[in-house]
């Protein structure tokens, strides 16, 4: 195989989840029941606090269990490998697997070691591929996993599931409510057996017992769960709008996202998503302020819809004072409303996906540097990580109103690395594998291969092939990590799909 050892610069695509291009309605359906802006008794609250914690004990407790299984996995293939070295009496080529049909079985656990390999190199107590195959120190295990009690995360899980049913279908509690929901999906989601899809979501005979206490109208729940034709989705839709009747901003948020994926369903979608706005929930501002700024692109019986329910809905007062830029007031009244919503998300809410897509309305229509600059610099102290990554871009170019300065484009990268920006990952790491001089020689970003070398493992993790590239580059020249080639012939080949030539 031949080894590249350049570094790539990673830009990825700058514009291309901002303005007109964003996808706010479809893609992958991220529920929440984060925030709480609402009252519930003393019992409910405390029913959740209880179930929210047994949760908590379910996750400690599946670390622990992954911990343990990685760790029976790795040994497994030390063995192996152990057993092949002896029969060859070769200590320190890795061994091609004899079936060659075999070896995308292998992959999970190879793809395991490559993340073994690399953890153990962020540490001073480096250990080379052949020489990992041969021991294991009491070092390598994680000793941050925090303790949990013995019970199971199966054993915990049911324990917070009887919680947050009492919580939701008894007390009324709004979160309660929507993780049921997101539990229905959840359901739906996974390939479950026949037999586990037959189970019920919640415990029948206990709702049929809460019916008189629960302020919840559980009977349509009970005929939901009896339905042949009615299935998880279902539950969800109930759970999540009683949570919104309820005042849980999530509920209404949530409804509207799975209504919209619906046939028919973009009308009492689009009322959800108000409701969710009419609470002051900034996500739900943005949301609408795209699908308005759209309207335009979109007509039939939707561009009907969109303009029925902006007639139909509430508005809030002070967004008809929010005065439009010269080009904007050539929109229709729902372009316009979409505009002021954008402004409200990103003002009121410092909304940093609205702040983003702001800043680059106002570079496309207003070829406006300034602004761009301000409203770009607004989201980034949002901490939004595609706002950190352009900015990094433009400092490192000199471009769109930014001055040349690889030192700011770096703290960028870095920033933006922080918040799962696999593409910054990788330009962080390749400013800091070169380094950055002036033309008189004055050091501007001293270089740090060790550094960089870390990132592109990051950035590889987060599922970056660039990030993977340059891991492999780092062996192959033994640049900010000691030289095995042997070792980038493995990362290669197990993730990139390289062969030996």
């Amino acid at each position: 195989m031949a080894l590249s050892t350049s570094i790539h610069l990673h830009w990825g695509h700058m514009f291309s989840a901002a303005g007109r291009s964003v996808v706010v309605g479809g893609g992958v359906f991220t529920v929440r029941c984060f925030r709480k802006r609402f009252s519930t008794g003393a019992s409910a609250i405390e029913m959740y606090g209880l179930a929210m914690e047994a949760l908590r004990k379910a996750s400690d407790a599946r670390r622990d269990e992954e911990d343990r299984r990685q760790k029976e996995q790795i040994e497994a293939i030390e063995r192996q490998r152990e057993k092949s070295m002896r029969r060859t009496g070769n200590g320190h080529r890795l061994q091609r697997p004899r079936d060659e049909t075999a070896q995308p079985k292998d992959r999970a656990a190879g793809i395991a070691m490559v993340k073994k390999i690399v953890q153990q190199t962020r540490h001073p107590g480096y250990v080379e591929v052949e020489e990992h195959t041969k021991t294991r120190k009491s070092s390598d295990v994680d000793e941050t996993i925090p303790p949990s009690d013995s019970q199971s995360e199966d054993a915990w899980l049911a324990i917070a599931r009887e919680r947050m049913e009492e919580a939701a279908l008894r007390q009324g509690h709004p979160l309660a409510l929507v993780r049921l929901g997101n539990l229905a999906l959840e359901k739906m989601s996974t390939g479950e057996s026949s037999e586990s899809k037959a189970k019920p979501l919640v415990d029948l005979e206990k709702c049929s017992k809460w019916e008189e206490d629960s302020p919840l109208d559980l009977s349509v729940l009970v005929n939901l769960l009896h339905g042949k034709d009615s299935g998880s989705r279902d539950v969800a839709l109930y759970m999540y709008e009683n949570a919104g009747e309820r005042g849980s901003a999530e509920g209404w948020f949530n409804l509207g996202h799975l209504l919209w994926e619906a046939p028919d369903g973009k009308e009492r979608s689009l009322t959800a998503f108000h409701r969710a706005m009419d609470l002051g929930d900034p996500d739900a501002t943005y949301f609408l302020a795209a699908q308005y700024l759209a309207s335009d692109e979109v007509g039939g019986e939707e561009g009907e819809t969109l303009s029925a329910t902006f007639h139909r809905s509430s508005r809030p007062s002070e967004v008809d004072g929010i005065s439009l830029p010269s080009f904007a007031e050539c929109h229709d009244e729902l372009r316009q409303y979409g505009y002021r919503l954008l402004h409200q998300a990103a003002n009121r809410h410092n909304h940093g996906p609205a702040l983003h897509h702001l800043a680059l309305l106002h570079y496309q229509h207003n070829d406006d540097e300034a602004e761009f600059a301000r409203l770009l610099a607004a989201a980034c102290r949002s901490g939004n990580a595609e706002s950190l990554f352009v900015r990094g871009h433009s400092h490192y170019t000199g471009a769109d109103g930014h001055p040349l300065d690889p030192a700011a484009a770096l703290d960028d990268f870095l920033g933006a690395a922080g918040g799962g920006h696999a593409d910054a990952m990788v330009s962080a790491g390749a400013i800091l594998h070169g380094g950055v001089r002036e033309k008189d020689g004055t050091v501007v970003v001293a270089r740090d291969q060790p550094r960089a070398f870390q990132l592109y493992q990051e950035a590889g993790e987060a599922g970056s092939k660039e990030g993977w590239r340059n891991v492999v580059s780092c062996y192959a020249s033994g640049e900010g990590v000691p030289k095995c080639v042997q070792t980038a012939k493995y990362i290669a080949k197990t993730m990139l799909g390289f062969e030996d030539r």
